[in-house]
């Protein structure tokens, strides 16, 4: 055997200050060749070996594979006679502890620190906004206008680093543009499958290729400006309470949180995020309130209503507001020139307009404008744009616009004006449809609107859906029973109802309408029957009837849920009136 040395006072490996574990014993028996060691080694360099206190040479008297160490000729017997320290073994790196928050952001490089919020008020006039940052493309970016989240291509389009609308902010709108994705140059290292990284920290700048495989779970982490883009295989748990800031993602595949109204979250972070069960609808937390995400005015996004202007045996231009909980206030002196008869839509996502109608003090149709704050101020009369007419409707579209249409104005007209998210209103465009009047309007499937039902020297009852562009359809044919002076609104984030009426006999029945613009059957009314009323979303996803004409003029209301159910009469507050008209406003209760 090829032993090296002389004999010397015995070593002990156990008093080095090498760590427990860094050395092995084995005993000879004459006979065994191959030992077992407790770690593995990549060549006999990496260890020192003795037999009898005698260091072997490597290769020579020794070699290694794995865990297993192989001497050319048997040791001789012993107890505890042969020794193995480890020199190195193929962990790959050296184990270093770093000191926690020893590692800074100046270490990160600075092109994905990208996590960031540009916030603008608008001027009103203004469409181009300049990003901190340039985006992998618009569907990166989490765009909100007063809390409310805009779609792109519908709101808006990225064109480098350059977000343009579809058209302005309203005057001192808080626009919040949030980027929320890894540049493409980053990359994700390998994670095994069903791997758990328990409570990790990730921020600032991470190089490479990282693909996270199979199942991992991923337990309380906090990151920071997290930039993901390309594609992620696998399902993600993220554990305990984590906290992602400022994320962009680029074609994600998400998965939100589910609750119902009555089990959401008490007390969370702005733009939370998740599906409200009980509504059926995403919604987002905006620090204040939770809002339906995307809803447009028409589908009852509005928190609050107004009743305004009609007829009591004269002219009124008198207001009654609607809370968030659907209690009508105290007649408010109007503003205004009276009139009645009109069209009103919510607009700009939390004002309302008021258009046209009859006028008495000239016994002829008006184009009178008077738009309304978030607030619920009446404007002063503005001189309006196209054909003077009365018994008209309106309605809101494509999320922040409205539209009037129909009415009468000597002849049964189909024209209708559409209204900017700035509450102007435009000439008139050639109408599609059967012209008539006293119809009923309202927005559904959160950007589009359906006009129905009306009267043109006899009763009707078929619609036109309007396109969130804003542009009429032909007559549908009508379903349920053909009458004039009803209400329309919108309900449950995404319908609507047409209710009331006239044909003879005054009506109390309802037609619910699907987010697809299917309208339904007749549904035996509640309350009581009446005409020339008016309806209107408020707290976010339900509705209201209110006022109208039985023969005398009353001031009841009916509520109507976020399932369509229309509630029993509620003693009205207020002058009672018909030929009013109603529409949302405010995001706030």
């Amino acid at each position: 055997m090829g032993y090296l040395g002389s004999t010397y006072t015995t070593f002990d490996p156990t008093r080095t200050v090498a760590a427990p574990r860094d050395a092995d014993r084995f005993s000879g028996d004459a006979s065994t060749m191959t030992f077992t060691l407790t770690r593995t080694v990549d060549s006999p360099t990496d260890i020192e070996v003795f037999v009898e206190n005698i260091q072997q040479e490597p290769l020579t008297a020794y070699s290694v594979a794995g865990t297993s160490l192989t001497f050319t000729e048997a040791p001789p017997s012993g107890t505890n006679n042969v020794y193995v320290v480890y020199r190195a073994f193929n962990t790959g790196v050296i184990g270093i502890t770093i000191p926690d928050g020893s590692i800074t952001s100046s270490k990160l490089a600075n092109n994905i620190r990208l996590f960031t919020v540009d916030n603008y008020t608008a001027n009103g006039s203004a469409t181009n906004f300049a990003l901190s940052d340039t985006p992998a493309g618009a569907n990166t970016l989490m765009v909100a206008v007063n809390g409310i989240l805009q779609t792109s291509p519908n709101n808006y389009t990225v064109s480098g680093s350059t977000l343009t609308f579809t058209s302005a902010p309203t005057l001192n709108a808080n626009v919040t543009i949030r980027h929320m994705g890894y540049r493409s140059s980053v990359t994700l290292t390998a994670v095994a499958s069903n791997s758990t990284l328990p409570s990790p920290i990730l921020s600032g700048n991470v190089t490479g290729t990282y693909t996270l495989a199979g199942t991992p779970t991923i337990t309380s982490p906090t990151i920071s400006a997290p930039v993901l883009s390309g594609t992620t295989t696998g399902t993600y748990t993220l554990g305990g309470t984590p906290t992602i800031s400022s994320p962009v993602l680029t074609t994600p595949n998400l998965t939100f949180g589910t609750w119902t109204t009555a089990t959401r979250p008490a007390s969370p972070a702005s733009y939370r995020t998740g599906f409200n069960t009980s509504l059926n609808t995403f919604e987002i937390y905006d620090g204040t309130y939770w809002r339906l995400a995307p809803a447009g005015p028409g589908q009852s996004n509005t928190q609050r209503a107004i009743f305004k202007d009609g007829y009591t045996g004269s002219y009124v231009s008198l207001s009654n507001l609607v809370s968030a909980a659907g209690v009508v206030a105290a007649d408010t002196t109007g503003v205004g020139t009276a009139l009645a008869h009109r069209g009103a839509a919510s607009y700009g996502t939390d004002k309302a307009i008021f258009g046209y109608g009859y006028l008495v003090s000239i016994n002829a149709p008006a184009t009178t404008i008077n738009l309304v704050t978030n607030q619920g101020v009446v404007g002063s009369d503005v001189t309006g744009v196209g054909t003077a007419r009365y018994f008209l409707a309106a309605a809101g579209y494509g999320t922040d616009k409205a539209i009037f249409g129909y009415g009468y104005s000597g002849p049964y007209v189909s024209m209708t004006n559409l209204v900017t998210n700035q509450g102007v209103v435009g000439s008139d465009v050639t109408g599609v449809g059967t012209g008539r009047a006293e119809l009923a309007a309202a927005g559904y499937g959160t950007d589009k609107a359906i006009f129905g039902y009306g009267y043109n020297g006899s009763v009707v009852s078929m619609t036109n859906l309007v396109t969130n562009a804003g542009v009429v359809a032909t007559d549908t044919a009508g379903v349920g029973t053909a009458r004039r002076g009803l209400a329309a609104a919108g309900y449950g984030t995404d319908k609507a109802i047409f209710g009331y009426g006239h044909n003879g006999s005054y009506l109390s029945m309802t037609n619910l309408v699907t987010n697809v613009g299917v309208v339904g059957s007749d549904v035996t009314g509640v309350g009581t029957a009446r005409r020339d009323l008016a309806a209107a979303g408020y707290g976010t996803d339900k509705a209201i009837f209110g006022y109208g004409y039985t023969g005398s003029y009353v001031s009841m209301t009916n509520l109507v849920t976020n399932q369509g159910v229309v509630g029993s009469d509620v003693t009205g507050v207020g002058s009672a009136r018909n030929g009013l008209a109603a529409a949302g406003f405010s995001l706030t209760a």
